[in-house]
C-alpha cells in the first residue's frame, strides 16, 4: 500500500458547485482505481492525502499537477504502508467557507468536531496540522 500527501492553492478559489462536481467525479475514479483518502479545503488552500497501490496514486497525482485547478502543487511525503490510514473513504471533504450552508457527499466536519479526524498515523497528523495552521 502507498500513501501520498500533497498541498496545493485553488486557482480560482472553489466555489460550493466546483467543489461539488470535483468530489464527485474524484470519488466515483478514485473507487474505479482502489484509492481512498482525504481532501480538505480552507480559504483557496488545498490538502489531500491519497492512498492505493503505488501506481495509480502516481498517476492521480501526475494529473493534479497538470489540473489548471491547482497551482504551487507541493509533494510533502511519498511511503509505503502496512494499511489504508482511511479505508473507508473514497473521499473525504470539509470546507468552512462563510455562507457555504450545503455541504456534498462526503463531507466530514473535521473543522467543527475535535476527534472527527480520527488515525494514529503520519497522515492523520499531518492533516490535522494543517487543520491548527490555515486560516
Amino acid at each position: 500500500m502507498f500513501q501520498l500527501v500533497y498541498t496545493s492553492v485553488a486557482s480560482p478559489p472553489f466555489s460550493p458547485a466546483d467543489v461539488a462536481d470535483i468530489l464527485k467525479v474524484s470519488r466515483e475514479k478514485n473507487l474505479q482505481h482502489g484509492i481512498t483518502g482525504v481532501l480538505l479545503y480552507k480559504s483557496g488552500s488545498v490538502i489531500q492525502l491519497l492512498e492505493g497501490e503505488e501506481a495509480p496514486v502516481r498517476q492521480l497525482y501526475a494529473n493534479i499537477q497538470r489540473d489548471r485547478r491547482h497551482r504551487d502543487v507541493t509533494l510533502i511525503y511519498t511511503r509505503s504502508v502496512l494499511a489504508r490510514e482511511f479505508p473507508e473513504w473514497t473521499m473525504g471533504y470539509n470546507c468552512v467557507e462563510i455562507g457555504w450552508n450545503e455541504q456534498p457527499d462526503g463531507f466530514n466536519p473535521v473543522f467543527h468536531q475535535p476527534g472527527s479526524l480520527s488515525g494514529a498515523g503520519r497522515g492523520a497528523a499531518v492533516l490535522r496540522t494543517f487543520i491548527d495552521t490555515t486560516r
